[in-house]
């Protein structure tokens, strides 16, 4: 149950965080599109963009539960390709441990966003030109993401990413009775397309 509950919780913590940040991003800007009193189809239309994007993430970061099952999958198919041993459960249980890293980055990626909030400034103008309303729009959330806690939370996010494909890798070689070359092979797959979620996600 270990394993199951690292990955749970993994999942669980990385929607906490984009969530907190969605949220962030969008309420200011939401704000500035009533106080303009613009057009009601662009607000309704942001706000239809942001939930297609709020669920498209969400539903990306609740596919690292069933890609923790098809990887171990994946990682036990290559390790008999490289002539390694067949153990799917010790593989799956092994690697539900190596979301350790991306489990903690979540949490302390939670601390930081609540401890040094991002914030950007929207401008203030009673302008309802649309091409300027989108550029105040997009000048906003550059400025959002260049806030120093989103870069800190980013180069983190990274850092336990790699520190999650390492651990993979261990997990093939030692498994798997694999040289720790092979071992990284076989994790590789199953990294690219973690690497892809958590891409889409941002």
């Amino acid at each position: 149950m270990r394993p199951i509950s690292i990955v749970v919780l993994t999942s669980s913590f990385h929607i906490v965080l984009f969530l907190n940040m969605q949220v962030r991003l969008t309420k200011p800007i939401t704000h500035y599109l009533l106080q303009l009193q613009v057009a009601e189809d662009l607000t309704r239309s942001f706000d239809d963009f942001s939930a297609i994007v709020s669920f498209l993430s969400i539903a990306g970061v609740i596919s690292i539960i069933p890609f923790w099952m098809v990887g171990a999958g994946v990682m036990t198919y290559w390790a008999v390709l490289l002539n390694g041993r067949e153990n799917f459960r010790k593989v799956l249980i092994i690697s539900g441990y190596a979301h350790l890293p991306l489990l903690i980055f979540a949490a302390v990626a939670i601390g930081i966003i609540f401890a040094y909030p991002p914030s950007a400034e929207m401008p203030i103008t009673n302008s309802t030109d649309m091409a300027q309303v989108v550029r105040d729009v997009q000048n906003y959330r550059d400025e959002f993401l260049r806030a120093p806690s989103v870069q800190l939370v980013r180069i983190l996010g990274y850092g336990a990413q790699l520190w999650f494909l390492a651990l993979l890798a261990v997990a093939a070689s030692v498994s798997q009775r694999m040289s720790y070359v092979k071992g990284i092979f076989a994790a590789s797959f199953y990294g690219a397309i973690v690497l892809m979620i958590r891409w889409i996600v941002g």
